[in-house]
């Protein structure tokens, strides 16, 4: 019997379903940069998963809920229609702005 394929819609899953389905796609695209990600179900400390770059460069251990306060004080993104209708934010690299703030919370090697 031949395997079919069909789309899922995202809308239709329940929010677990969509945490593990979005988490795949982003291990998915870390994977084409060379990120090895794990997918963490308890969601320790406000973490959904962890992602490792091959070349062990630039690590960073922060306060998720003081840094994200930091960041919205330092930052525009909570003016954006991004993060005012969806809750997110993404972008390419890091500010100055952006590189300073976490430069305290780098883990040296």
């Amino acid at each position: 019997m031949p395997l079919t394929w069909t789309r899922i819609d995202y809308d239709e899953l329940n929010s677990r379903q969509k945490e593990t389905c979005s988490f795949h796609r982003l291990a998915a695209m870390l994977a084409e940069y060379g990120y090895s990600s794990i997918r963490l179900t308890d969601d320790w400390q406000g973490a959904d998963c962890i992602a490792q770059h091959i070349d062990g460069v630039d690590w960073y251990l922060y306060p998720h809920d003081q840094l994200l306060k930091r960041v919205l004080e330092v930052t525009n993104i909570g003016e954006t229609t991004s993060w005012k209708e969806r809750g997110g934010y993404s972008f390419h690299g890091l500010s100055k702005v952006m590189s300073g703030e976490l430069r305290k919370f780098c883990i040296p090697w």
